[in-house]
């Protein structure tokens, strides 16, 4: 039974070649959506609540200037939503 299996998901578990990192991988922001819906299915709390809570209300935007070891200065652009 496990070489059939094997045999009809072959696909699945070897990849071809050059599909390995050719996968669309989630985006951060995908990522925590999901994982607050995940945690959302164990409360109480209504979806329209819930989608209140979801929505970003503020973007902190930084501006930082470093200086570099070569003397060099850089501006670096960080965001905190």
């Amino acid at each position: 039974m496990l070489k059939q299996l094997l045999k009809t998901s072959r696909t699945s578990l070897f990849p071809a070649q050059g599909t390995l990192f050719s996968t669309k991988q989630p985006s951060f922001l995908e990522m925590v959506q999901e994982y607050f819906d995940e945690a959302a299915s164990y409360t109480n709390i209504s979806a329209d609540k819930l989608n209140v809570y979801k929505q970003c209300n503020t973007v902190l935007k930084v501006r930082l200037v470093i200086k570099r070891d070569d003397g060099s200065y850089a501006s670096v652009e960080s965001y905190r939503a």
